[in-house]
């Protein structure tokens, strides 16, 4: 008997992002609210769909850009940047399964970072390797790390426009 190999999924010609509107409500809550997303969150606790409705129309107005991805015209995730209260920028990504694995969370994360053109930062849980190998090839370094109350392991990132690879 001959052995399977598991062939990558083949990556994808065109990434884009265009701006979030009020019709993606649902398909935003269903990536964020999958429950093997959940799993990856900094905070797994379910979400409502009464507080993910307030959530996302508070994003709607926030002043920080707030994308759908999309790979070949396809809607297939979200990326939002949000100024915390220590004036730092995070960056935050979702994508539905059938965009993983094809290096679209990597050519999403440059494309947010460059139109943004301003410092970023990222927090990727340890055990989260895809997100965590994203973020370093579009250019994030490690940063340092903190403990969450959980016992679970953030890695902080941050990526500058200034030493962006080409």
């Amino acid at each position: 008997m001959t052995p399977t190999v598991a062939t990558p999924a083949p990556e994808v010609d065109v990434v884009a992002l265009r701006t979030v509107v009020a019709a993606d409500v649902e398909r935003i809550w269903r990536w964020n609210c999958a429950p093997d997303v959940r799993a990856i969150a900094i905070d797994p606790s379910p979400v409502s769909d009464v507080d993910h409705r307030g959530w996302f129309e508070r994003r709607l107005v926030a002043a920080t850009p707030f994308w759908v991805i999309t790979t070949d015209g396809e809607d297939v995730g979200s990326l939002r940047i949000d100024v915390r209260p220590d004036r730092h920028a995070y960056v935050a990504i979702v994508l539905a399964v059938a965009a993983r694995g094809r290096r679209v969370g990597r050519r999403a994360i440059r494309l947010g970072a460059a139109s943004w053109q301003r410092p970023l930062h990222a927090e990727i849980l340890a055990e989260n390797l895809a997100s965590l190998h994203s973020f370093v090839a579009a250019g994030f370094v490690d940063v340092g790390q903190r403990l969450l109350a959980d016992g679970r392991r953030l890695i902080l990132t941050r990526w500058s426009p200034s030493d962006a690879r080409t």
